[in-house]
Parts: structure tokens; C-alpha cells; sequence
């Protein structure tokens, strides 16, 4: 990852009860792409484990990366 870069990950649990919960993850050397279709992240607990439940819960994780200099790609 580009120095820099923001990663955000996003979560929901299952049904129409409850909220999604989106989470910054900007520690360095806490996100890996291991291949074309895996990456591996760190999940540090801020203000609770809303992530690892809604994982648990339906396995389903929404990841976002986002640049702030050089063009567009």
C-alpha cells in the first residue's frame, strides 16, 4: 500500500435491525494482498467489535482504498 492511502472497512449485519459499521483502518502494515482474491487485515478494536460480529454473522466486508495525490487510475 501507497504511503499515504486511506483503507476503509465497511460492515452490516444481517435483516433490516441493524446498522452498518464503517471503520478506518490507517495503521501501517495492518492490510496484505495475498493474491488476486485474498487480502488479510488486522482488525483492532476501537470502540467495540462490531466488525468480527457482522463477519461472523453473514461473512459478508466491503473494502475501500482510497489516494490522495498522482492521477486517477
Amino acid at each position: 500500500m501507497a504511503p499515504g492511502a486511506a483503507r476503509t472497512v465497511a460492515t452490516a449485519p444481517s435483516g433490516s435491525g441493524g446498522h452498518v459499521n464503517l471503520s478506518p483502518k490507517g495503521h501501517a502494515d495492518t492490510l496484505a494482498i495475498l493474491d488476486q482474491r485474498t487480502v488479510a487485515y488486522l482488525d483492532l478494536t476501537g470502540s467495540g467489535a462490531e466488525t468480527i460480529a457482522h463477519l461472523r454473522d453473514n461473512g459478508r466486508i466491503t473494502l475501500m482504498f482510497c489516494a490522495f495525490s498522482g492521477p486517477p487510475k
